[in-house]
């Protein structure tokens, strides 16, 4: 069965074989050089710990079972039972006591752990503190600002080992450091704590003091706080200690106030009562009522039973929580405690009084005794106010303890005298109170004001009381105090003194309690009387009483002026209700006409004494008495009234008398010379709001005038601060003359009125002129950056309208400058459609589109660019205008930019504008190179083949031989013969520039032959026939021949001609020859001899008819030979002979008789010659032996024509 073990079983025996051979040390070596394989074996690896167990090797056992813990977890139990189950075999072995330990801390077994190092002797267990002790040194030293988890474990094993040595503190301090610098909590530190705290029984203070602590560095404020109530009843070193910690570390954290709580307990625990009892007395104003809170209250008031505070604060604290019963019994409890007198007892006590809570006036008794005995004279006296009514003789029994401390004092002699009333002992009081009311001291006034402001109660029942008190009060200063008893005073019926009445009306009583006042059925009985209860009734609306009153009031001249002024101020609806006629005219004979005047300007109406007043009143200011008048009468209209406003008054002020000039001529009906004296007015700030109200009236009567009219009113406006309103009314007369300076002027000189620059905006928008443009808009701007919208759309609607590039490059810049919903790219393009040269200042832009880019490109004509973006983005598509491509077109060659002129006709023909886009493909056809001009030539094709192109165009344009080819090959050549002329001759001439074959240019040649207007085209057909003919490519001979003569090329056609060797095909030349000597020569000898050449000897004869020079004779004779009048032709020579006796015509007549057969008549003419003239026969017979015909030997002129 050996085959079947494993590699580890095998191992293993082998290493047991050598220890059982004695080779034990061999063998351990051999485990640990194959520990790694052995343990792979679950079964090998607990047998392996036991085995070196046995051999007396601890140490590596160790090592191996830690080995074994970490590959086999199920095994940790097993090897850890193992390893404690033989420690005590091996009491020296370092490395078994270390493995077991820190396992033992892993396990978080302390018990366990030092139980370990009971089983070892007392060197190894120094050794492992040592080792302990170096680690948590080299932790501390070395670790950065925070611990990590190796760290934490060397500080836990070391406070641990501290422990074991009897350190508790030093054990509990190394855990808190651990806690302070670790980089994250870690739950071990609070459990070894707690452990070390509970070791001896009940939780040890000081471990719960550290376990806060540690919870307290982990910023566990919730398991703090759970702790911090065991330390309440701790000793007072550990309390103190905690009061620290938790004031300086867990306040700062704690986000509730449980913290404060135990944080007052924990003072409270420490002796400090009085800081705990102001601790919880800001928990009790926050409103914290809770039982923990209580708890905390109580127990204050427990440890601090002989003192006031904490049963002040209980009873605060019961107070606060509605049980007034409890609250009361601390607080009576709190009178008993001997520092009474020197705690906040009577705020205290004071603040229940104040809220009604008291038993039987048990507190308002106790505390005022207490204050008699012990507090100053204003407290007791304030204590004793609230005992007059319910106990006034044991109130008088107090007073006189305190008239022993001060029997001058002011406060208690009031106090006595309000008493001594109360007592109904009137005239001791009266004595009492006139004694006070003598005094002038400030002090004793102020005192006695304040006794006597604690008796409201009283003042009903005892109206002597409250005059007493509002004299006093107002002897004092306090005004106001004091006419809020005269008017109570008032009220009831009493008439008060002259000084109340003031008072009262300097407090303005009569107006704000009108309706007391006037519901109290008070009768007046003085002029002052009659003023206030009038006023009353006015405020009150009651307008019946208040002009009784009032005018009642007016009898007394010093009330006059305050009445009219009262009057004055009323608001309009007063002064509509009330009968301002008798009013106003006490007024006006009172010495009150200006306040009259104001309350006339107020109120409006027409009523016939108001006319009468306004033009009667007069307060010796002239100016100021016309202006009224003005204001007055134009504020109900009367336009015709104002005129006569400053009629015989001697004024010199041109706003007045201007502003009434102008009304007087409105009135009249002549406005447009009232608006030429209305300028001082307007320019006025008294008179420019009523210019302007008339002007506002006439704008729809100005007529032509109207600008002047509306610029007078803005100027009204603008005097008035109105600027806003002068921008308005100037907008229906935009670019009038002067009207775009005003808003220059109104917007230069308000800085925050956008109005004025935006319609300076749309001035000069519709005016054209982009610059002013920019700059009104930029001040409109700087103003208010929210109108860019508005300016934008502004510059888009009228400029797009009226085709302004620039404004509309502007309205571009505004939107992509304040991110407007209007498209830049949008803009930018319509701008350069409209005006190219704007391309220019956007070519560089950022974030243009490539469209935009395009269009950019082609306004500027740049061709590289414009290709650039067209080939990077296929089936772009380009918004294009006529003036853009005229600069495209006229700039670009085909030569040099064959590819953007090939983009840009497909960009023309998208944007249908067909007739540019076969423009420029024309162009590439003829001048392009290359791919570019092949391609243009076959869309030209295709476009001539669809009709969008004049076929014309195509044969004008394309040179590439290929696309020529395909067009002959295809439908273009369809029909050629029978297209007009103009067209084949293109086609013709498409042909022979493309280079094709001769043949289709002979083919077009033919076809052209015999029409009009061909002659150029045939001769570069021809000649390009005839060049490639003579390389041997050669057409039908007699069409070719015919084609050269009609071309003219007769020298080539005879070159041909005689090639051909046809008598046939030369006939065609002499004949065409003939034909054209006889047509070149225009008149005369000349002529004649080109229609014998032709054959036209009829026409030849006629010509010279009358004709009688030599060669004249000759060429008549000659004609008559070849039309068959042989006779008369050698008559005709024998004639001339006779006459001129010339040897050229006895020869013609020789060479006739001999052509004719008269064989003896030309032996007789040779005898002749011979006897007169003897080489004319010898040049006769060298002819003859030559074998020339006739013609030829005595005719000069036929020698050409012989030979040929």
């Amino acid at each position: 069965m050996a085959i079947f073990e494993s590699r580890q079983r095998k191992l293993f025996r082998s290493i047991k074989a050598l220890s059982d051979a004695g080779a034990v040390d061999q063998a351990a070596t051999r485990v640990e050089q194959e520990l790694k394989t052995l343990i792979e074996s679950p079964e090998i690896a607990r047998e392996l710990v036991a085995y070196l167990m046995d051999i007396a090797y601890p140490d590596l056992a160790a090592r191996a079972g830690e080995e074994i813990i970490r590959a086999h977890r199920d095994l940790a139990v097993s090897i850890m039972r193992l390893l404690e189950e033989r420690q005590a075999d091996f009491p020296r072995s370092f490395e078994l006591l270390r493995t077991l330990w820190q396992v033992k801390l892993r396990q978080r077994d302390f018990n366990g752990a030092l139980e370990v190092l009971n089983k070892v002797d007392r060197a190894t267990e120094a050794r492992l503190f040592e080792s302990l002790e170096s680690s948590a040194r080299n932790a501390d030293r070395f670790a950065a600002d925070r611990l990590l988890e190796g760290d934490i474990d060397r500080f836990i094993s070391y406070s641990l080992a501290l422990y074991r040595r009897g350190r508790e503190n030093d054990a509990l301090e190394a855990l808190l450091r651990a806690a302070q610098r670790s980089a994250r909590p870690d739950d071990r530190i609070p459990a070894i704590v707690e452990w070390i705290g509970t070791r001896k029984g009940d939780r040890a203070p000081l471990a719960i003091l550290y376990l806060v602590r540690v919870y307290l560095a982990a910023e566990n404020v919730e398991l703090a706080l759970r702790n911090i109530p065991e330390l309440f009843d701790a000793p007072e070193e550990i309390v103190t200690q905690a009061v620290s910690i938790v004031e300086r570390d867990l306040l700062p954290l704690d986000l509730s106030s449980r913290g404060r709580i135990c944080f007052a307990r924990l003072l409270a625990a420490a002796g400090r009562f009085d800081a705990a009892a102001r601790e919880l007395e800001k928990l009790i104003a926050e409103g914290e009522l809770g039982a923990e809170m209580d708890a905390a209250v109580k127990d204050l008031a427990s440890r601090a039973s002989d003192s006031a505070r904490p049963l002040l604060l209980l009873a605060r604290f019961k107070k606060a929580r509605g049980e007034n019963t409890a609250a009361l019994d601390a607080l009576e409890k709190s009178f008993e405690k001997p520092d009474a007198s020197s705690s906040p007892i009577a705020e205290t006590a004071g603040d229940f009084l104040s809220s009604g809570i008291d038993r039987d006036n048990s507190i308002a008794r106790q505390l005022a005794a207490l204050l008699v005995e012990n507090g100053s004279v204003t407290e007791a006296v304030e204590a004793l106010c609230r005992m007059v009514v319910p106990d006034p003789e044991w109130v008088q029994a107090q007073i006189q303890k305190l008239l022993l401390k001060d029997k001058n004092s002011a406060e208690i002699l009031t106090l006595l005298a309000v008493v001594m009333l109360v007592r109904g002992r009137e005239s001791e009081s009266a004595v009492t109170m006139k004694h006070l009311h003598e005094r002038k001291d400030r002090k004793s006034r102020e005192d006695i004001v304040q006794v006597l402001s604690r008796f409201d109660s009283l003042m009903e029942s005892h109206p002597g009381l409250r005059r007493m008190r509002a004299a006093i009060r107002g002897a004092a200063g306090r005004e106001g105090e004091a006419a809020s008893d005269w008017f109570s005073l008032m009220l009831h019926g009493d008439h008060i003194p002259p000084e109340g009445l003031r008072e009262i009306e300097q407090a303005g009583l009569h107006r704000s309690r009108a309706r007391d006042l006037v519901a109290s059925g008070f009768k007046p009985e003085n002029p002052h009387e009659h003023m206030l209860t009038g006023l009353a009734a006015l405020a009150v609306s009651e307008y019946g009483l208040a002009e009784e009153s009032l005018a009642q009031a007016s009898s007394d001249p010093a009330l006059v002026n305050r009445i009219a002024e009262q009057i004055a101020i009323l608001p309009d609806e007063a002064l509509s209700r009330l009968d301002l006629g008798r009013l106003l005219s006490v007024f006006a004979s009172s010495g009150a006409a200006k306040t009259a005047a104001d309350i006339i300007l107020r109120t409006r109406g027409s009523q016939s004494w108001r006319m009468d007043l306004v033009s009667k009143l007069s307060w010796g200011d002239r100016p100021a008495e016309v202006l009224f008048r003005l204001r007055a009468f134009l504020a109900e209209g009367k336009v015709a009234l104002a005129g006569a406003a400053a009629a015989d008054t001697g004024i010199v002020d041109p706003a007045l008398t201007g502003l009434a000039d102008f009304c007087r001529l409105v009135s009249e009906g002549s406005v447009e010379t009232a608006l030429r004296v209305v300028a001082p007015a307007v320019e006025d700030r008294r008179t420019s709001s009523l210019a302007a109200g008339v002007l506002e009236s006439i704008l729809h009567e100005a007529g032509s005038s109207e600008a002047l009219a509306r610029r007078m009113l803005a100027t009204a406006f603008t005097t008035e601060g109105r600027a806003r309103d002068a921008v308005g009314v100037l907008e229906p007369v935009l670019g009038m003359p002067g009207v775009t300076q005003m808003l220059e002027d109104l917007a230069s000189s308000n800085s925050g009125l956008v109005e004025a620059p935006l319609l300076l905006v749309r001035t000069a928008a519709l005016e054209g002129e982009p610059e002013r443009l920019r700059r009104y808009a930029g001040m409109a701007l700087e103003i208010d950056p929210g109108r860019a919208g508005e300016i934008c759309a502004l510059c888009e609607r009228v400029c797009g309208e009226r085709q302004m590039g620039q404004c509309l490059f502007f309205a571009a810049e505004l939107s992509d400058r304040y991110h407007l919903q209007s498209d830049p790219e949008s803009l930018l393009t319509k701008a350069v459609l409209m005006d190219p040269q704007i391309a220019g200042q956007i070519a560089g832009r950022k974030n243009n589109g490539p469209g935009l880019r395009a269009l950019c490109y082609l306004a500027t004509a740049n061709a590289a660019g414009f290709a650039d973006v067209m080939r990077r983005r296929q089936n772009l598509t380009v918004p294009v205008s006529a003036p853009v491509a005229e600069i495209a077109i006229g700039s670009w060659r085909a030569e040099t930019d064959g590819e953007a002129m090939t983009f840009l006709a497909g960009v023309l023909d998208a944007g249908g504008m067909e007739d540019r886009a076969i423009q420029v493909l024309s162009l590439l056809a003829r001048d392009g190179i290359g791919a570019w001009k092949t391609s243009a030539g076959e869309k030209l094709l295709l476009a001539a083949l669809e009709g969008r192109a004049p076929r014309k165009v195509f044969w004008d344009s394309v040179r590439d031989q290929a696309v020529i080819q395909q067009a002959l090959d295809g439908a273009m050549a369809e029909g050629l013969a029978d297209s007009p002329t103009e067209e084949l001759s293109s086609a013709a001439g498409a042909v022979l520039a493309s280079g094709v074959d001769a043949s289709r240019a002979f083919g077009f040649g033919r076809l052209l032959m015999g029409r009009d207007g061909t002659r150029s085209r045939l001769v570069e057909i021809a000649s390009y026939c005839f060049e490639h003919w003579k390389k041997g490519d050669r057409p039908p001979e007699e069409e070719f021949v015919k084609m050269l003569l009609a071309a003219g090329l007769r020298a080539e056609a005879s070159e041909v001609a005689l090639a051909s060797g046809r008598d046939d095909v030369l006939g065609h030349v002499m004949s065409a020859i003939e034909h054209h000597r006889a047509e070149s020569a225009p008149t005369g000898q000349a002529r004649a001899r080109s229609l014998v050449y032709a054959g036209r000897f009829a026409e030849a004869f006629e010509s010279l008819a009358g004709a009688d020079d030599d060669e004249a004779l000759d060429l008549r004779a000659y004609a008559l030979w070849r039309m068959g009048r042989r006779n008369a032709a050698i008559s005709s020579w024998l004639d001339a002979y006779r006459r001129t006796r010339k040897p050229l015509f006895i020869r013609r007549v020789h060479w006739a008789l001999d052509e004719a057969g008269y064989a003896i008549d030309a032996r007789a003419v040779e005898k002749y010659m011979e006897s007169r003239h003897p080489g004319e026969l010898a040049r006769v017979v060298s002819g003859r032996r030559r074998g020339g015909t006739g013609l030829g030997v005595i005719s000069s002129f036929q020698d050409g024509k012989d030979r040929l």
